[in-house]
């Protein structure tokens, strides 16, 4: 309405608004015009925009907060920053220390020539004592205890390599570090070669796990 009011304001022969009494307006305008101010004066004013207001305060309060936290959160990393770069600086220093001590160790360096070798001290040889003393691990612990060798005969059904009957005797119990050798006497034999002392466990081993040993004389095994 009051858009139209303007524009009606605004027609030539029109009168001006606050305009009481115009010679060449005729009454027909005269008569619009009152009924339009009439109507402008049953409009309500343009109430104040509060929500616009308030919204603007608002932004207001969280642009000064962010300001001081950001302030804050600069001063806060200055501070912590310092300490890093005075510590890095330390540490490139320390590290910088062993590579130059050791650049001047090698180039102190010098190679050995060989007159310089041969000039060196021979080594002392060891005294009597030192020997006793080292001939004392490969004493036996009784003297009267049985020595020697021996072989034990198996049969074989079957051609059998050494590594197969090695892990067979393993599986069987056997210490394979006390068995010194594997060796065929015969087509369908096998003999292992123990020490005298340990040829009664090797006997229990086999008859626990029902292992005959062969009793017919065989040419004693010569190696592999």
């Amino acid at each position: 309405m009051r858009c139209l009011l303007i524009v009606v304001c605004a027609l030539p022969g029109f009168p001006a608004p606050g305009l009481k009494k115009h010679r060449s307006v005729s009454a027909s305008s005269l008569r619009l015009w009152f009924l339009l101010q009439d109507c402008n004066s049953l409009l309500p004013p343009f109430p104040p925009n509060n929500f616009v207001i308030a919204e603007l305060s608002a932004l207001r309060t969280e642009n000064a907060s962010l300001k001081s936290k950001i302030a804050t959160l600069e001063a806060q990393l200055a501070s912590s920053s310092s300490p890093s770069v005075s510590s890095a600086a330390s540490v490139s220093l320390s590290a910088a220390k062993p590579t130059a001590l050791a650049a001047q160790n090698v180039s102190s360096a010098v190679p050995a020539t060989y007159s310089a070798v041969a000039a060196r001290p021979a080594a002392r040889s060891p005294n009597k004592k030192r020997k006793l003393a080292a001939s004392r691990a490969f004493q036996p612990i009784d003297p009267d205890a049985p020595r020697g060798f021996k072989y034990l005969y198996l049969n074989r059904n079957r051609k059998l390599t050494r590594s197969e009957i090695r892990r067979n005797l393993r599986l069987l119990g056997l210490d394979l570090s006390r068995v010194l050798d594997v060796c065929f006497p015969g087509p369908k034999a096998i003999g292992l070669l123990v020490h005298v002392q340990y040829v009664p466990e090797v006997i229990s081993l086999l008859a626990t796990a029902k292992v005959p040993l062969v009793d017919a004389p065989f040419p004693v095994c010569k190696g592999r």
